[in-house]
C-alpha cells in the first residue's frame, strides 16, 4: 500500500516480487482471517521468532484503523530468545535458519514463508526446556503504560525487565 516497489532484499527474502504481491488478499482480510483462526486471544500463547513479529501486526492493524484485540500487557513466548537462554549465551539471537543447522533438523521447507518458518519453530520448540521458555516469557512493546500504576516490573531468574509509561521528553 505504501511503497511501490520491493527493496531488492526484501524481494530476496520474500520470495516473490511485486507483480504477485499486488494480486494478494489486502492486509485487513488476512488479519481478520487470523485472527479469527486464533480464537479467544486469552485462551492462546503467541509463539515468535523474535520480537518483531507481534510489534509489526499491531502497527499494521494501526495503519490500516483496525481495533486491535490484543490485551495489555500482551505476552508471549520468543523462541529465539530462548535458545540463546537455553542454549547460548542468552544475548545472541541467531537466525532461524542457522538454529535449524545447528539441532541438524531436516530442512523439508523453505525458509521465509509463513508455513515453513512455523514449521521450524515448532520443531526448535521441541528442543527447549518447557517450563524455562514459559519462566522468560516476553512483553510486547507497542502498548506501553499509560500511568504508574500500570508499569511492569518483571523479575527473571537471570535479569529483570522494567517497561515504564512515556516521558514527556521522549
Amino acid at each position: 500500500k505504501i511503497y511501490r516497489s520491493f527493496h531488492h532484499h526484501t524481494q530476496e527474502v520474500l520470495h516473490t516480487d511485486m507483480q504477485a504481491f499486488k494480486k494478494a488478499r489486502s492486509f485487513p482480510q488476512v488479519a481478520a482471517d487470523f485472527l479469527q483462526w486464533c480464537g479467544p486471544l486469552d485462551q492462546v500463547a503467541f509463539c515468535t521468532w523474535g520480537s518483531q513479529d507481534l510489534l509489526e501486526l499491531q502497527r499494521n492493524l494501526s495503519f490500516y484503523h483496525m481495533n486491535s484485540p490484543f490485551p495489555f500487557p500482551l505476552y508471549y513466548l520468543d523462541i529465539q530468545k530462548a535458545f540463546s537462554l537455553q542454549f547460548e549465551d542468552g544475548k545472541s539471537r541467531k537466525s532461524l535458519q542457522y538454529i535449524i543447522d545447528a539441532l541438524a533438523i531436516p530442512k523439508d521447507l523453505p525458509f521465509h514463508e509463513a508455513y515453513g518458518d512455523a514449521y521450524y519453530t515448532a520443531k526448535v520448540m521441541q528442543h527447549l526446556n518447557r517450563k524455562q521458555t514459559l519462566a522468560y516469557f516476553s512483553v510486547d512493546y507497542f502498548q506501553v503504560p499509560s500511568s504508574r500504576k500500570e508499569e511492569l516490573q518483571i523479575q527473571y531468574e537471570r535479569y529483570q525487565k522494567f517497561v515504564s509509561k512515556p516521558f514527556c521528553s521522549k
